[in-house]
């Protein structure tokens, strides 16, 4: 039977994207989104209050740089800063449904309650208005949940934890530091949101501690005080590099930024093999001058504070702050067993199938260091393209058989299951939509952008530039990337002495004969 109706749980990156891809693909989306607006994460308006929703704080802004997590098609404007705030991003967003006409095909504030498989792999949706209660059944020909990974918090249960007489929260529901002046605040956690939070807080706090079991990798946003981090590793050049080499590159780079030693912050496990990774340019500061201290594990809380692994203890804290990640939940769907492949066994291709539902797609599974909003597009191009028709899947038994190895080849590495590395994901899906663009085709008609194909960032522009419902604008986009990222920080041209760059190579050539002829002279004058 051809699909028609295609449903969507989620109106956040990877649902807009979805909505766009479907209509591309000439099919008949349907999204529904329990929030008042778009964006998902992104979204901040006035529900502060609701709960159960995943909201941004107040001071947060993007790991990845403007021009390489924007979507294929659709750039920044062109003076937002390098790395966006929140309020940016929400409103880049709005933009984005508005320009491409997504808003008729989202329902906002409609609560998926229940997904049942209908027979002839059709699906039956169940949504709750969450204003006024009143209950809907849509039946539609495909699914895409896209509800992502960051709407259940992962709250472990701490030993001493009821008696403990201060307040337990998840970083879900942390807004600023100010809410905390004069507390002492332990955080706990290694990764990003942990970084954030624990560095907000010290700016307020009485004092801060980041509490963390296994340490981590910790990452300023520019690269050698120079390139974007994510300019420098999200390349060709860099995914040509062996996955050991590339291991002990951005090691040797990490510590060059920060003195993880020293500081408390040391991983113990490497960066492939399932450690914490932290973007955070402010952290290394804030340990400095005394403002954060990082403590081991906590072994319990006791009424007035916290005891850790190393027998060290705290006797007076306020707050606990738990920055302990998200657990794969989809409680709508009452198919058990497509349950337990996206929350237990993650028995899925590519992140996206489950061999043997072919009308039915999950996106936002996949975890990487990278702009993952940058996938969750190639993910629902490539879902719309195989719902249409236009692309085909592999046959049950080869998308079983790469479930395996993937997860056996993560597990030897420790990482979670869902992990995969950036580059080489993307190039791959790029590769099953047909809009993966061969460098060498551009030689002959421009060879720097040729190079620049073979050798440079990844942009997402890469993926409008041939193909399936690719972009006018694609090249001009990869081109202009220079001159757009330091536009809206470039405020100021210095009178600098030697902006001629003629006269400086002129320069530097008279040197190096001075140097030359002085050599020369100091061997025959020894001689």
């Amino acid at each position: 039977m051809a699909i028609r109706t295609v449903g969507i749980v989620g109106a956040g990156v990877s649902g807009i994207t979805a909505v766009k891809s479907c209509l591309e693909e000439g099919l008949q989306p349907i999204c529904f989104e329990r929030q008042s607006g778009f964006g998902g994460v992104w979204y901040t308006e006035d529900e502060r209050t609701k709960k159960d929703l995943n909201l941004t704080f107040d001071s947060l802004t993007t790991n990845t740089s403007r021009e390489m997590m924007c979507m294929s098609d659709f750039p920044f404007p062109e003076d937002y800063p390098p790395f966006p705030s929140t309020s940016q991003l929400q409103k880049y967003w709005q933009n984005y449904v508005e320009h491409f006409n997504l808003r008729e095909y989202i329902r906002l504030g409609q609560k998926v309650t229940k997904i049942t498989d209908i027979g002839s792999g059709r699906w039956k949706i169940v949504a709750e208005d969450v204003d006024n209660g009143h209950v809907t059944e849509t039946e539609v020909d495909a699914l895409i949940v896209s509800s992502g990974l960051q709407g259940t918090p992962n709250a472990p249960d701490i030993p001493g934890q009821q008696e403990f007489s201060g307040k337990v929260l998840h970083s879900q529901e942390f807004r600023r530091g100010t809410d905390y002046i004069g507390k002492n605040v332990v955080v706990v956690g290694a990764s990003f949101s942990a970084g954030d939070v624990s560095v907000d807080c010290s700016r307020h706090c009485k004092m801060t501690y980041l509490s963390t079991r296994r340490g981590c990798w910790v990452m300023r946003r520019t690269f050698r005080g120079a390139a974007f981090w994510d300019t420098h590793v999200l390349s060709r050049w860099f995914n040509y590099m062996p996955i050991n080499l590339q291991q002990w590159y951005l090691e040797t780079v990490y510590r060059a930024m920060v003195n993880h030693t020293d500081l408390g912050l040391q991983s113990d496990v490497h960066v492939y093999a399932g450690a914490s990774v932290m973007i955070n340019d402010s952290i290394n500061d804030q340990i400095l001058c005394g403002k954060l201290k990082v403590k081991p594990e906590i072994k319990k809380l006791t009424k007035n504070g916290v005891e850790f692994v190393d027998g060290s203890r705290l006797d007076d804290v306020d707050v606990v702050i738990l920055a302990t990640g998200y657990k794969k939940c989809y409680p709508y769907i009452a198919d058990t067993s497509i349950r337990e492949s996206l929350e237990e066994k993650f028995n899925v291709y590519k992140f996206i199938f489950i061999p043997g539902q072919p009308t039915f797609a999950a996106l936002g599974l996949a975890k990487c260091l990278g702009p993952q909003g940058v996938a969750f597009e190639l993910q629902s191009r490539w879902v719309a393209r195989v719902f249409s028709g236009k692309s085909k899947l592999p046959s049950d038994n080869v998308m079983q058989a790469e479930v395996k190895e993937v997860s056996q080849g993560n597990t030897a590495r420790g990482s979670v299951h869902a992990y995969v590395q950036w580059t080489p994901y993307v190039l791959d899906i790029a590769k099953q939509i047909g809009c993966l663009p061969n460098p060498w085709s551009y030689l002959l008609k421009s060879p720097r952008f040729a190079l620049k194909l073979a050798f440079g960032s990844v942009h997402p522009y890469t993926f409008r530039l041939n193909g399936p419902h690719s972009w006018d604008g694609a090249e001009n986009a990869i081109k202009e990337v220079p001159r757009k990222t330091v536009k809206s920080t470039k405020t100021r041209v210095p009178k600098v002495p030697y902006k001629n760059a003629v006269r400086t190579l002129a320069e530097q050539a008279l040197l190096a004969v001075l140097v030359l002829v002085s050599a020369l002279l100091l061997t025959w004058y020894f001689m």
